[in-house]
C-alpha cells in the first residue's frame, strides 16, 4: 500500500508513473507466485502430504524477507521495482494453497464459514492494519515522511519472520491431524 508513496517520495516518480509501474510488476509477479506455490505444494505432497500446503507459506515468508528488506534500500526506482516484484512473487506463494489447507482440516459443513473468517482476518489484519502500522511508524518513530521505506523494512523484519514461525507451528498440528486421519 505504501510502495507508490515510497516511489514518489524517494525517486520523484509521479503518482501515475509509480502506480502504473507497480501495477505491472504486481500483475506479473503475484499470479506467477500463486501458480508456483501450487506447484510446490503438489510436489511437497508427494513426499510428506500432511503439511505440504503450510510449508509453502513458511517458504514464502522466509524467502521473501531478503528482497522485502532490500527493495526500500534500492538505488533506483527500477531496481526497487524489480525487488518488489521478487518480494511479491515470494510472498504470494501461499495465497492459492492457504484456502486448500483450511479445506483439508475443516469438516465439510464448516468450510464456507472457515474460509469467510480466514478472508475477514486476512483483510482486516493484512490490508487494514499493515498499512496503518507503516504510517504510524513513519510518523511516530522516524518522524519523517521520506522514511516510509524504513518503516516498510521494519514491518518486513517483524512480520515476515513472525508469520513464518506461526505457520511453521501450525504445520505441526497439520501433520498430527494428517497422521491421525491416515493411521
Amino acid at each position: 500500500a505504501w510502495t507508490p508513496a515510497y516511489l514518489t517520495r524517494t525517486f520523484g516518480l509521479s503518482s501515475g508513473e509509480a502506480g502504473v509501474s507497480l501495477g505491472i510488476v504486481i500483475l506479473i509477479s503475484a499470479p506467477a507466485g500463486i501458480m508456483l506455490g501450487s506447484a510446490i505444494s503438489q510436489k511437497l505432497k508427494r513426499g510428506n502430504p500432511g503439511d505440504a500446503t503450510l510449508r509453502v507459506g513458511v517458504i514464502g515468508a522466509f524467502s521473501g524477507l531478503i528482497p522485502a528488506v532490500l527493495f526500500p534500500l534500492a538505488p533506483s526506482p527500477w531496481i526497487a521495482l524489480l525487488l518488489m516484484g521478487v518480494t511479491q512473487f515470494l510472498i504470494s506463494l501461499p495465497f492459492g494453497v492457504a484456502p486448500a489447507a483450511l479445506h483439508e482440516i475443516t469438516p465439510n459443513q464448516y468450510r464456507g464459514q472457515v474460509i469467510a473468517i480466514y478472508l475477514f482476518f486476512i483483510n482486516i489484519i493484512g490490508l487494514g492494519t499493515g498499512p496503518l502500522l507503516v504510517g504510524l511508524i513513519t510518523d511516530h518513530v522516524f518522524r519523517d515522511e521520506a522514511a516510509v521505506g524504513y518503516s516498510m523494512i521494519v514491518m518486513a523484519l517483524v512480520f515476515l519472520p513472525l508469520s513464518g514461525v506461526i505457520v511453521a507451528t501450525a504445520a505441526k498440528a497439520f501433520r498430527r491431524h494428517y497422521e491421525a486421519q491416515t493411521a
